[in-house]
C-alpha cells in the first residue's frame, strides 16, 4: 500500500483550486493499491470515501504568521509519519511533489504592480506576508527534496523557469480536468428560471463572472466594459471582502441594474446554465477551473493572455483572448465575436468541443503515472 500525503491549507466549495483538489482525492481514491491523506486547516465539505483527514490547529494572529505556523506544524507532522509520497498545493519546504495550482507569487506581484501606484508598490515590497511568501517560494524551489513540480498551464511552467533555476526534466505539464458529465450544455434548462430569479430578460445576451478574489479575477474590468455595451447583463457569482467597493462601482457606473451579484452558490452549475458566455479578464489565474467548467457549458471564454487557459482558447470561435485586463478591448472582443445572441451556436459548440481531452480520468491517470515513476525511482 502507497501512502500519499496531500497538502492543502483549507477547503471551501467556491474555490477553484480547492475543487481541483477534491476531484483529484475523488478519482485516486478509486485506486486500491493508494492510501491518501489530507493534512489541512481546515475542509468544508463532503470527504472522499477511503481518504483519511489530518487537521493542524489554526494558529497565528497575523496572515503571516498563520502561514508560518502552518508550514512548522506541517513540517513537524511530517517528520513523525512516513509517507511514500507529499504532494503538496501550498509553498512549503521539504515535500517532493509540488503542485504550482496558484502559480507563481513573484509573477503576480509584479503584475500587480503595474496597476498600484508609487506608494502601494513600496507597501507591496514590504508587506510581511508577501515576503515571506516569496521566501517560502524560493526555498521551496530550491530545496532538494523538491523531485517534480506540477504545472497546470504552460504559462505556469514558463513563470518558474523565468524566476528560478529549476531543471526543466522537474517540471511536468498536468492540465487540470473537469467533469464533462455534470457540466455540459442542457445545463441551460435553468436559463429561464434563473433569469426570472434575478430578473434578466430572456432574450438579453448575459456574461458570468466565477470565484473569488475580484481584483485578481478582473471583475472592476468586467464592470467597465459593461458601460459599452447596452442592455448587457452580467452575473457575478463568488464572495470577496471589498463587495461592497464593486457594487458602489456598478451604481457609479450607472449599471447596477444590469449588474447581478449573487455570492457563493453551492452549485454554481444552475448560473452557468443561465449565461452566453464566461467573462474572465484575470491579471494572473495559472489555469482557473471556472474556464473549464463553462466551456464544458458551452460558453465561449474572453480571458486574457495572463491566463493558462488563453492556451486553449481559438479566437473568435470558442473565446477570446485579451492582451491585458482592459475594458476596452473586452468591449471589442463583444462587439467583433460574441454581439449577437442568435450567433452564438456554433462558438457554443466550439467551446464544448475544445474541452473534450481535459477529463477527470485522464488527470488521474497522469498523476497515477508520476506516483510511479517516482516510486520507482
Amino acid at each position: 500500500m502507497t501512502r500519499i500525503a496531500i497538502i492543502r491549507k483549507a477547503y471551501r466549495p467556491d474555490g477553484g483550486a480547492e475543487r481541483i483538489v477534491s476531484r483529484a482525492l475523488q478519482t485516486l481514491s478509486s485506486q486500491s493499491d493508494l492510501q491518501l491523506t489530507v493534512i489541512t486547516q481546515k475542509w468544508t465539505g463532503d470527504i472522499p470515501i477511503n481518504v483519511e483527514v489530518m487537521n493542524c490547529r489554526k494558529r497565528g494572529l497575523t496572515r503571516r504568521g498563520r502561514e508560518a505556523a502552518f508550514s512548522t506544524d506541517i513540517q513537524s507532522l511530517l517528520q513523525q509519519q512516513s509517507f511514500d509520497l507529499v504532494q503538496s498545493h501550498e509553498r512549503i519546504p521539504g515535500c517532493q511533489i509540488y503542485r504550482a495550482g496558484d502559480g507563481v507569487h513573484r509573477q503576480w506581484l509584479n503584475l500587480r504592480a503595474q496597476n498600484l501606484n508609487r506608494w502601494q508598490r513600496s507597501w507591496q515590497e514590504r508587506d510581511p506576508f508577501h515576503r515571506f511568501m516569496l521566501q517560502q517560494e524560493r526555498s521551496m524551489f530550491t530545496d532538494p527534496r523538491l523531485r517534480q513540480v506540477i504545472c497546470n498551464s504552460r504559462m505556469v511552467m514558463n513563470d518558474i523557469s523565468q524566476h528560478f533555476e529549476i531543471a526543466p526534466e522537474k517540471l511536468r505539464l498536468i492540465y487540470n480536468g473537469v467533469d464533462q458529465r455534470s457540466f455540459h450544455p442542457q445545463l441551460s434548462s435553468h436559463r429561464q428560471a434563473i433569469r426570472q430569479q434575478l430578473g434578466i430578460p430572456q432574450d438579453a445576451l448575459t456574461a458570468i463572472s466565477v470565484g473569488s478574489g475580484f481584483s485578481r479575477k478582473g471583475v472592476d474590468v468586467s464592470l467597465q466594459a459593461l458601460t459599452r455595451l447596452t442592455d448587457m447583463h452580467l452575473i457575478i457569482v463568488g464572495k470577496d471582502k471589498e463587495q461592497p467597493r464593486y457594487q458602489r462601482l456598478a451604481e457609479r457606473l450607472h449599471i447596477s441594474q444590469r449588474v447581478h451579484f449573487c455570492g457563493v452558490q453551492q452549485d454554481v452549475r444552475p448560473f452557468y446554465g443561465a449565461a452566453d458566455l464566461l467573462w474572465h479578464p484575470c491579471r494572473y489565474d495559472p489555469f482557473p477551473n471556472v474556464t473549464l467548467e463553462a466551456l464544458a457549458c458551452g460558453l465561449p471564454v474572453i480571458t486574457t493572455r495572463f491566463c493558462g487557459t488563453a492556451e486553449i482558447i481559438q479566437q473568435g470561435q470558442n473565446g477570446a483572448v485579451l492582451v491585458q485586463a482592459d475594458a476596452a478591448l473586452l468591449a471589442e472582443a463583444m462587439h467583433q465575436h460574441f454581439d449577437n445572441l442568435h450567433n452564438l451556436g456554433n462558438q457554443r459548440q466550439a467551446a464544448r468541443q475544445s474541452v473534450t481531452p481535459f477529463t477527470l480520468e485522464r488527470m488521474s491517470s497522469e498523476l497515477i503515472a508520476l506516483y510511479q515513476q517516482l516510486l520507482q525511482s
